[in-house]
């Protein structure tokens, strides 16, 4: 059963790398000189960051690795902290408020 679990884990992961490339490529396609890009970019960052650290926790529990598991969750802990830190400095920023990075539903 834990290789399933593992198994879950790790498909998990794929799909949230998977959502954050896609839910993500309006921010990627913006121009360089659009102040909002980066925050996009960010936001992209950190959804990948956390997909590729469960992908890696599942492999490391597929191959029973606790020190696998254990940076992984050290690493996705750390940038996730980094990330949220960055994102919060730059949506007090003029110009990156929540409303103007969101894309309006027409």
């Amino acid at each position: 059963m834990p290789g399933g679990i593992a198994l879950l884990t790790i498909g998990g992961g794929l799909a949230l790398l998977v959502w954050s490339v896609t839910s993500n490529l309006h921010d990627m396609r913006r121009p360089l000189s659009d102040p909002t890009k980066a925050l996009g970019l960010v936001r992209w960052l950190r959804t990948t960051i956390l997909g590729l650290a469960a992908v890696a926790v599942g492999i490391g529990w597929l191959w029973e690795s606790w020190p696998v598991i254990g940076l992984a969750l050290i690493i996705a802990g750390e940038e996730t902290l980094e990330t949220t830190s960055v994102i919060r400095a730059m949506e007090r920023y003029p110009g990156m408020a929540l409303e103007s990075v969101v894309r309006r539903r027409r």
